[in-house]
């Protein structure tokens, strides 16, 4: 349902530089965000969002050609203060410096969301 409303925004905004996509990420070749931007062959990435339940460090590990390439703004929500100072610690490695962050309890649930830029 959030992926139609995004698909729908998408659309409705006339966004001809956004390309949506649902799909799974992981740090496996096969499925990595390079081998994505690779196989669309992307001029520009500015944007990587995430919010895939946990899987956020690993998506970054299969990202790493197309950040340092691209150096795109990243947004990440997490679920856990350990994977949060994981992700933070990886990110700093290539430049990045952390610009915006939300913490909150949501449902029981540790969440925070930041924005990431390169500095």
């Amino acid at each position: 349902q959030t992926f139609e409303l995004l698909k729908k925004n998408v659309k409705e905004n006339n966004l001809k530089n956004v390309i949506p996509l649902n799909m799974f990420v992981s740090s496996e070749r096969e499925y990595s965000i390079d081998f994505i931007v690779e196989k669309l062959k992307l001029k520009r990435v500015d944007l990587i969002k995430m919010d895939i339940e946990g899987e956020e460090y690993n998506a970054l590990k299969g990202a790493i050609k197309t950040i340092r390439k691209f150096k795109p703004r990243i947004i990440i929500e997490i679920h856990s203060k350990e994977l949060r100072k994981k992700i933070l610690n990886f990110l700093k490695k290539y430049g990045y410096d952390l610009v915006f962050e939300k913490e909150k309890r949501e449902y029981g649930f540790y969440l925070s969301y930041f924005k990431c830029i390169i500095s």
